[in-house]
């Protein structure tokens, strides 16, 4: 689920809680992260259940100012972006939510 209001007192209003204040977190090999999502469907054909997922890093600061949630935090592999430093057709492009469900679509119309 989107962890859209974590209240952690960041100067955005959706701002996340960030990790980093300890130690452990401080590391960049322990700041990968990735945005998931699962679509399932049931038919007569049997049930399908497909996850997509984009890869990325825990940023040390917010950066950008557009999106919610963690996207200010969330920097996508492909691009060195975050989410909030992307235009929503960039962001959209690359969504977790789009591929998983392109991929549901691509199964349904498999063997039509």
């Amino acid at each position: 689920a989107s962890h859209r209001s974590a209240g952690c007192g960041g100067t955005a209003p959706n701002a996340p809680c960030l990790p980093g204040s300890g130690a452990g977190f401080r590391a960049a090999e322990k700041r990968g992260a990735a945005f998931r999502c699962s679509a399932a469907m049931v038919s007569a054909r049997g049930e399908v259940s497909i996850t997509a997922e984009v890869p990325g890093t825990i940023t040390y600061k917010a950066l950008g100012m557009g999106g919610f949630g963690y996207d200010p935090v969330f920097r996508e592999s492909s691009t060195g972006l975050t989410y909030a430093e992307m235009d929503a057709e960039e962001k959209n492009s690359l969504s977790h939510r789009k591929k998983a469900f392109e991929m549901l679509k691509s199964y349904i119309e498999k063997d039509e």
